[in-house]
């Protein structure tokens, strides 16, 4: 009996450990929907100067500048899914960046690393902090509960 329910335990961790392991590479442009490159089409990642080059067989070569990009991570399809409707969503642009999905009367902070704050308002779902505003650093954003560290 042991030796089935020590099998059984066996069995299920293989399967777990097949289902968590990546496969693919998705890139997370700034703007935009993700762009999925399956392992089975061998993706190579080239790291340019300014910014990132993915290759792909049997697809046109994906090349952006690091500001148009969020971030690169390995996943496997049961792990692609879209945000959920209630997550605030950030996204960064030259110019600005933007919030949106703000709770209704939430409030959006900005501080400096001192404490000192820069921007405050309560945004009706949406806003926009435009960088030229503000000098070349490193900011704190709380958008309700939720805090995180912004640079540009």
């Amino acid at each position: 009996m042991k030796k089935i329910l020590f099998s059984l335990v066996a069995l299920l961790i293989s399967v777990s450990a097949v289902a968590l392991t990546p496969t693919h590479v998705r890139v997370n442009p700034a703007s935009g929907d993700p762009i999925l490159f399956s392992f089975e089409s061998q993706p190579e990642i080239a790291f340019l100067a300014d910014g990132i080059k993915v290759t792909s067989s049997g697809a046109e070569p994906l090349t952006l500048t690091f500001d148009a990009l969020t971030d690169i991570d390995f996943v496997s399809p049961e792990g692609v899914q879209s945000l959920a409707d209630d997550v605030i969503k950030v996204n960064t642009y030259a110019d600005r960046i933007e919030f949106s999905n703000i709770p209704q009367g939430v409030s959006l902070t900005l501080y400096s690393l001192s404490g000192q704050i820069l921007y405050n308002a309560t945004p009706a779902g949406e806003a926009s902090i435009y960088k030229t505003d503000y000098p070349r650093g490193v900011y704190i954003v709380v958008i309700g509960s939720t805090s995180f560290k912004l640079s540009f």
